[in-house]
């Protein structure tokens, strides 16, 4: 309640047992009506597994009001997969950005062989009734896809954006951007390779900067390129792209994971793209604002 100085344990993945391990979370804040503050649901879709090395892993889920006094806590098992298989690497989706009391929210998750190696499926989960019920859909794969990441795309026809990194046998691995509908659950998904497969692309991450319905969105996607901070762009719902644009230049560190945030209020410095860097004795987190084509100044060594 103070800027984030101090705080408090609200909640969080209660179990009796001490043998559950979470492996991927993501979160999300919505409000339910603009005008009541015990309405705000604090969301949150995770992978977890009585294995820490994810063996069997399901997907859960829980939501709570941090500002009602009776807490007003729900959790539950969305799915498990089938035998020998495992849920990884989940991604939560909203557009909540465009509506209260009919907000529509859900997880993009990966079902995957139990060693972590095969590509079985992706699955997207969506309610519309504020977590009451979840309706699911699967799209298939033939390829081998990890690290999925999700946002909505606002339009003529709404849509769900995920990414992915696409895995090869040979060296070589490159981004995969889908977009699969979401006012109507389909298990199909329009495809775009967005960079080659003979070089390391890995890690993506998309960030889509909403806006009014009628405006094309812009679309920032940030990854590693063979160990060093890239992010690739679209300035029209992803009709077309620019990609390969640098984030960091220097050749003397390498960069494990990046992160894209986006401003939906602001006319200007659109995205905040962050990554780490990692030298000899010296790892540090460091950001870059600005819009694709010129993010700005770096700022660097913010955490070192």
């Amino acid at each position: 309640t103070d800027g984030g100085q101090t705080w408090q344990i609200k909640g969080g993945i209660l179990y009796p047992s001490l043998n559950n391990h979470f492996e991927t979370i993501s979160m999300l804040v919505e409000s339910k009506s603009a005008t009541t503050d015990d309405s705000i649901r604090v969301i949150v879709y995770y992978t977890y597994s009585a294995d820490n090395n994810n063996d069997d892993a399901k997907l859960g889920y829980f939501q709570f009001k941090p500002n009602d006094p009776t807490f007003s806590y729900d959790i539950k098992t969305l799915d498990s997969p089938s035998a020998g298989r495992e849920f990884n690497y989940v991604s939560a989706v909203s557009d909540g950005q465009y509506w209260q009391n009919s907000t529509y929210f859900g997880c993009i998750v990966g079902e995957y062989s139990n060693n972590n190696d095969t590509t079985i499926s992706h699955r997207l989960f969506q309610t519309r009734n504020w977590g009451e019920t979840h309706n699911s859909v699967t799209i298939n794969t033939t390829f081998d896809e990890f690290y999925l990441n999700a946002d909505f795309l606002e339009g003529t026809s709404d849509s769900v954006v995920f990414i992915t990194q696409r895995r090869f046998t040979t060296p070589g691995d490159e981004v995969r951007v889908m977009f699969t509908p979401w006012g109507t659950l389909s298990n199909s998904a329009r495809t775009v390779f967005l960079t080659v497969d003979t070089l390391q692309y890995e890690k993506p991450i998309i960030s889509i900067k909403q806006g009014p319905a009628d405006t094309e969105k812009k679309i920032l996607i940030t990854c590693t390129k063979e160990g060093r901070a890239r992010y690739h762009g679209s300035t029209n719902s992803g009709l077309t792209w620019d990609i390969d644009y640098t984030l960091d230049s220097r050749t003397n560190f390498s960069t494990n994971y990046t992160f894209v945030s986006s401003d939906s209020t602001g006319s200007s410095n659109d995205f905040c793209a962050m990554f780490s860097r990692r030298g000899t004795g010296d790892d540090s987190i460091n950001v870059r604002r600005g819009n694709l084509g010129s993010m700005g100044t770096t700022n660097y060594k913010l955490n070192a």
